[in-house]
């Protein structure tokens, strides 16, 4: 997937869908997946991106929060493997512009929906 159809995605972003989604897949998803979106989702308004970068951040939320997309996220566990895999790629594409403040904040985050207490940090 290029950057082209990533952007495509982004009329389905909103702050409440992602929400939503978050609560109600977080347990199968698992702590990487959900470290991947916060930390993307802090690092869109806490960061200091481009316009192109947000748009990538955008869509791919975007296709995260869709639930049919290349592979149905019904299909379990495997639903998740094409956004498990969209989303680590911006999120290496945009490494560089996650502060250690993002990183915890993301933390924190999984650690509150997931009720765990165990770290989550990707390096």
């Amino acid at each position: 997937m290029n950057e082209r159809e990533i952007v495509k995605y982004e009329k389905y972003y909103s702050k409440e869908q992602l929400l939503k989604k978050l609560r109600d897949c977080g347990k199968i998803v698992g702590k990487k997946l959900l470290h991947y979106v916060l930390t993307l989702y802090y690092a869109l308004w806490e960061g200091s991106l481009s316009v192109k970068e947000k748009s990538l951040i955008i869509g791919a939320l975007g296709y995260f929060i869709l639930p049919i997309d290349v592979v149905p996220d019904f299909m379990l566990p495997i639903g998740y493997a094409d956004d498990l895999t969209l989303l680590t790629f911006v999120f290496t594409k945009l490494k560089n512009a996650v502060t250690p403040e993002i990183n915890h904040k993301a933390k924190l985050k999984v650690d509150e929906l997931l009720g765990d207490s165990s770290s989550c940090i990707i390096e």
